[in-house]
């Protein structure tokens, strides 16, 4: 299978996310693998729902994640009511937040996803962000509105593991969700590697609604 690489380095990556663990979830090896491929990157991530043990355990992760060279912000939106919680202040959060750091890569839920704090962050996304390249993650759940993808970031075993062991690490108030289980995570790396034929067998799958190819 024949694979596009980026046409110059990113220098900067926006990560949004509705929960502390949604980024995470959805991209955090694409993410590791951004990080080691290009160490002048900076990364932001922002996330507009949070208590005060979410937010630091998306702290604690970020920070293992990237180091120094991820900022992070935690609003304290209501989890479960976004959009109707505001919504014009979770647009100007993400607008505040992600915009002067003008990334070259968003990486955000899907507009798709039926849980309706994920959507309307991807959503905003596109609405915030309208020149870069915006990879929309994905999250399994009891909605069922995993889709097909159209991108996809192939894994080595290592990295694959590292980003279970991460989650295993990071988010243990999440860890009693029926949906949070490693094998379900690792379920979905493996189908996303064979429907990409990953050399390793795993993979991280993204939607996008414009790449443009120079």
């Amino acid at each position: 299978m024949i694979g596009l690489t980026l046409d110059r380095r990113p220098q900067a990556v926006a990560c949004l996310g509705a929960h502390p663990d949604d980024i995470e979830i959805g991209a955090a090896a694409t993410i590791a693998r951004l990080a080691e491929s290009n160490p002048d990157c900076r990364f932001v991530f922002a996330i507009a729902t949070g208590d005060e043990v979410r937010s630091a355990e998306a702290d604690a992760s970020a920070a293992k994640l990237l180091g120094d060279r991820v900022s992070i912000e935690v609003a304290g939106f209501s989890d479960g009511f976004l959009p109707y919680d505001d919504p014009a202040g979770v647009k100007h959060f993400f607008q505040d937040v992600v915009a002067p750091t003008d990334p070259d890569i968003v990486i955000c839920p899907a507009q798709s996803d039926r849980h309706q704090d994920h959507r309307f962050v991807g959503t905003l996304a596109h609405q915030i962000m309208r020149d870069q390249l915006i990879l929309e993650y994905e999250i399994p759940k009891s909605d069922a509105d995993l889709a097909s993808p159209g991108v996809y970031v192939p894994l080595t075993s290592a990295e694959a593991t590292a980003k279970l062991d991460h989650l295993d690490s990071h988010f243990a108030s999440q860890h009693e969700k029926p949906w949070y289980g490693r094998e379900a995570l690792q379920s979905l790396l493996r189908l996303r590697g064979i429907e990409c034929r990953a050399a390793h067998g795993y993979a991280e799958a993204f939607h996008a609604a414009r790449i443009v190819i120079q």
